[in-house]
């Protein structure tokens, strides 16, 4: 369940949000709750859900297991009508749940998420160690996947 209480928007013919919103999210879902102010700077919201603007989401806290901490900048280009995901999304994540630890800021390029969640681009991670029984020592990791035809 999710509570929003937008600060300002304008709806027009095709469902169109265009302004800032700002959503009040004091709690998701049961077992991944978000706390914290959430901003959404939305331009358009087309019929084909494309949103151009830069989106901050700030979570102090996200569920019992997996605690988020920090600022999520999301800047995206747009999401089309198979949630295809275009920009370049950044996230501040001081602190990952008490298990995994990450530190550092993660920089995601998205060209494009497909209709089954696969993640097409380049992801750079930049983290001090992550967990008991995963440990990554590095200041810097990089993964490229070429968007398949």
């Amino acid at each position: 369940m999710c509570y929003a209480a937008p600060s300002r928007q304008w709806i027009v013919t095709f469902g169109e949000i265009k302004g800032t919103n700002t959503f009040d999210l004091p709690g998701i879902g049961p077992f991944g709750e978000i706390r914290g102010i959430n901003t959404f700077d939305l331009p358009g919201i087309g019929p084909f859900k494309e949103i151009r603007g830069t989106n901050t989401f700030d979570l102090p806290g996200i569920g019992p297991f997996g605690e988020i901490k920090g600022t999520n900048t999301f800047e995206m280009s747009g999401i089309g009508p198979f949630r295809e995901i275009r920009g370049i999304n950044t996230f501040d994540l001081p602190g990952i749940g008490p298990f995994k630890e990450i530190r550092g800021k993660n920089t995601f390029d998205f060209p494009n998420i497909d209709l089954f969640g696969e993640i097409k681009g380049t992801n750079t991670f930049e983290m001090s160690g992550i967990g008991p029984f995963g440990e990554i020592r590095a200041s810097r990791m990089q993964s490229e996947d070429s968007p398949k035809g």
